[in-house]
């Protein structure tokens, strides 16, 4: 291939069918696996669930109506986004009172189970539940559980930096290509022969429970559990540290096959997704939304001028001087501005965006006559900030 950077493991249930490890790479290339740790971690709540230790449809909390799917599924609505760690417990454990105060008395960015917006937040809960399930801190849990498919030589080296380890972002959590495609063959390995099992968190059931995202996507078709759905049978998650490294997780459970990539150059999130785009066309070539088309900008901008939050980052829509819609974004008390050009579906794409302003805002959710009370940037939901 002549990457250097890249690691790519190509597999079955059974067996590696072939693997590539650039130069600058090697086999034994050990990487963060960061946003990869909420599927690590939703493999744990399925051994617990297999146990008997949770339900998933049972409440896990009485100031919330949340059940155990919402937080996998990220249908929980609560808008936690500005918690950067979870609080600990002198234990090592995570204080979900402590984690639940500091939220449950902001307005819900949707009600459970009736929206979608991506966050670490509710796997930091997941990760509390699965050690009040297992009496036991969540570091030590998860890397016993992965050492136990991989092997004793991974079990040293999983177990030195448990007790940092978080269910969200990992934090410290590093696997290599091969140890991740080990994993996923793992799951496959829990197919049922049909798609006729009670469990949801069969790799066969995954194609039946796809929910569409609230709004518009380039790309994906939508979800299944903490999985997105990339179209072609193919299912996945990814994790990126920074705009030199990703890690790549794609799987197909009707075809029974996977693909690991690790990428760590300048153009890492970029040839991670070409390598998967390649490997398996059907994916973006069936899931891939098309444009929509260029629209005047709306005859009432009063329905959609406003803020909007997320979490500690806000997002302003209004005009300048000249009467040109523009976003800005504003975080860490550091705001930056950008033009918008209006399409179809109520969508305005944002120009030339910077590395932390979203490709697109689209305006969701209002009654006749009314202002629209979310936004949908792709991957997360924005509630109004209501007038002082």
């Amino acid at each position: 291939m002549g990457l250097p950077h890249l690691s790519l493991i190509v597999f079955d249930q059974e067996r590696v069918q072939s693997c590539y490890y650039g130069a600058a790479a090697g086999r034994d290339l050990a990487t963060p696996v960061t946003c990869l740790a909420k599927p690590l971690t939703m493999l744990l709540v399925q051994k617990a669930v297999e146990e008997g230790r949770l339900d998933l449809a049972a409440p896990i909390g009485a100031s919330l109506p949340l059940r155990i799917l919402d937080l996998i599924s990220h249908t929980h609505g609560i808008d936690g986004d500005d918690i950067a760690r979870p609080p600990r417990l002198e234990s090592g454990c995570i204080d979900a009172r402590a984690l639940l105060a500091g939220v449950t008395r902001r307005s819900l960015l949707h009600q459970p189970g009736a929206g979608h917006s991506y966050s670490d937040f509710g796997y930091w809960l997941l990760g509390a539940v699965l050690e009040q399930a297992y009496e036991c801190a969540f570091g030590p849990l998860l890397a016993a559980f992965l050492a136990d498919i991989l092997g004793a030589d991974a079990r040293a080296r999983l177990l030195a930096g448990a007790a940092d380890y978080c269910p969200a972002q990992g934090c410290g959590l590093t696997l290599t290509a091969l140890e991740l495609a080990s994993i996923m063959q793992f799951y496959l390995a829990k197919s049922s022969p049909t798609a006729a099992s009670a469990s949801p968190f069969d790799p066969r059931r995954l194609a039946g429970q796809i929910t569409p995202f609230p709004g518009w996507t380039a790309a994906d078709a939508g979800f299944s559990l903490g999985w997105r759905y990339h179209g072609g049978g193919w299912f996945g998650h990814s994790g990126r540290e920074s705009l030199d490294q990703i890690v790549i997780m794609r799987f197909n459970p009707a075809a029974g096959a996977g693909m690991a990539i690790i990428s760590t150059d300048g153009r890492a999130f970029l040839l991670g997704e070409q390598v998967a785009a390649l490997l398996a066309p059907e994916q973006s070539a069936s899931a891939r939304q098309p444009a929509p088309a260029p629209a005047d900008p709306p005859a009432r901008p009063e329905n959609y001028c406003g803020a909007f939050v997320n979490g500690a980052v806000r997002l302003d829509v209004g005009r300048d001087d000249a009467g040109v819609f523009c976003l800005a974004r504003t975080a860490n008390g550091v705001s930056e501005q950008w033009p918008l050009r209006w399409a179809q579906k109520h969508i305005a794409f944002v120009t030339k965006p910077g590395l932390g302003a979203p490709y697109f805002i689209q305006f969701l959710t209002r009654e006749r006559g009314a202002e629209y009370q979310r936004l949908w940037t792709g991957s997360r939901l924005w509630r109004r900030l209501a007038a002082a």
